[in-house]
């Protein structure tokens, strides 16, 4: 028989056989996806100081039982009062949360902390953001939930605060 191109007939049927054989055979090495949970939630933020705002926040947690460690992202604007410039922010930091299991209801419990980084009129601000929720999830099945509750975040340096700021949101 006559070579076929650069690799012989011989050596493609070769290749085919090694190919089939090496798809037929199953992987004894399972990989699995880290056990990921979070949260989005959105939230109104007010302050006694007559400071109001809004912010739309996301948490990602390694799932360690009934403790979940992770991190959170936010993105919110809060009003400064009349005559002022209003702030922009994205905090981003540290989460620690206390959930029921997957599949349960029950209370809830975060703690978060981080810098807030965004800008005002005058430029670039940044400063330390703390944050304490307390609320409760209702499990949907699957993994997925509907989450409701308070939470209370401390702004430091330039536009410093404490805001309270009741949330609605959905768990994954």
């Amino acid at each position: 028989m006559k070579a076929s191109g650069w690799i012989s007939r011989g050596t493609q049927l070769a290749l085919a056989i090694l190919a089939a054989c090496w798809l037929s055979v199953p992987s004894t090495v399972a990989y699995a996806a880290p056990p990921i949970v979070g949260a989005a939630e959105g939230r109104v933020l007010f302050s006694a100081s007559s400071r109001y705002g809004g912010a739309l926040s996301t948490d990602l947690w390694y799932d360690a039982g009934f403790l979940k460690l992770g991190g959170a992202f936010a993105v919110g604007a809060i009003s400064e009062g009349a005559g002022k410039s209003s702030r922009v922010l994205t905090p981003v930091g540290l989460s620690l949360a206390l959930l029921p299991a997957q599949d349960q209801s029950g209370p809830t419990a975060l703690a978060r902390g981080g810098v807030a980084a965004g800008a005002k009129k005058g430029g670039f601000t940044a400063g330390p953001w703390a944050s304490c929720a307390l609320g409760y999830r209702f499990a949907l099945g699957e993994g997925a939930s509907v989450r409701v509750g308070a939470d209370m975040w401390i702004l430091f340096g330039d536009g410093s605060g404490l805001f309270f700021a009741p949330y609605a949101g959905l768990g994954f």
